[in-house]
Protein backbone atom coordinates (compact mmCIF):
# COMPACT_ATOMS: atom_id res chain seq x y z
CA UNK A 1 0.00 0.00 0.00
CA UNK A 2 2.74 2.43 0.94
CA UNK A 3 4.65 1.82 -2.29
CA UNK A 4 1.53 2.38 -4.39
CA UNK A 5 0.73 5.68 -2.66
CA UNK A 6 4.29 6.97 -2.87
CA UNK A 7 4.60 5.85 -6.50
CA UNK A 8 1.34 7.60 -7.36
CA UNK A 9 2.50 10.81 -5.71
CA UNK A 10 5.80 10.70 -7.58
CA UNK A 11 4.01 10.08 -10.89
CA UNK A 12 1.70 13.02 -10.19
CA UNK A 13 4.74 15.20 -9.44
CA UNK A 14 6.35 14.17 -12.72
CA UNK A 15 3.13 14.88 -14.64
CA UNK A 16 2.82 18.35 -13.09
CA UNK A 17 6.45 19.08 -13.93
CA UNK A 18 5.99 18.00 -17.56
CA UNK A 19 2.94 20.22 -17.98
CA UNK A 20 4.70 23.19 -16.39
CA UNK A 21 7.81 22.65 -18.52
CA UNK A 22 5.64 22.89 -21.63
CA UNK A 23 3.73 25.96 -20.43
CA UNK A 24 6.33 28.10 -18.65
CA UNK A 25 9.56 29.73 -19.81
CA UNK A 26 12.78 27.99 -18.81
CA UNK A 27 13.88 30.63 -16.29
CA UNK A 28 10.50 30.55 -14.50
CA UNK A 29 10.46 26.76 -14.34
CA UNK A 30 14.06 26.70 -13.11
CA UNK A 31 13.06 29.03 -10.28
CA UNK A 32 9.88 27.08 -9.50
CA UNK A 33 11.48 23.62 -9.50
CA UNK A 34 12.96 23.73 -5.97
CA UNK A 35 9.59 24.74 -4.53
CA UNK A 36 7.93 21.86 -6.37
CA UNK A 37 10.57 19.51 -4.98
CA UNK A 38 9.99 20.66 -1.39
CA UNK A 39 6.23 20.38 -1.86
CA UNK A 40 6.51 16.87 -3.25
CA UNK A 41 8.76 15.80 -0.36
CA UNK A 42 6.30 17.25 2.15
CA UNK A 43 3.44 15.32 0.52
CA UNK A 44 5.49 12.12 0.52
CA UNK A 45 6.42 12.52 4.19
CA UNK A 46 2.83 13.32 5.15
CA UNK A 47 1.50 10.33 3.24
CA UNK A 48 4.06 8.04 4.85
CA UNK A 49 3.22 9.26 8.34
CA UNK A 50 -0.52 9.00 7.71
CA UNK A 51 -0.23 5.46 6.39
CA UNK A 52 1.98 4.42 9.32
CA UNK A 53 -0.49 5.87 11.81
CA UNK A 54 -3.36 4.13 10.04
CA UNK A 55 -1.52 0.80 9.99
CA UNK A 56 -0.62 0.91 13.67
CA UNK A 57 -4.18 1.84 14.64
CA UNK A 58 -5.48 -1.33 13.00
CA UNK A 59 -3.19 -3.63 15.00
CA UNK A 60 -4.61 -4.37 18.46
CA UNK A 61 -2.26 -3.80 21.39
CA UNK A 62 -1.13 -6.84 23.39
Amino acid sequence: MLSAVLGGLLLADAAVRLVLICLLPVNVMASLSPALHVGALALLAGAGLWLRKRATAQVPAR
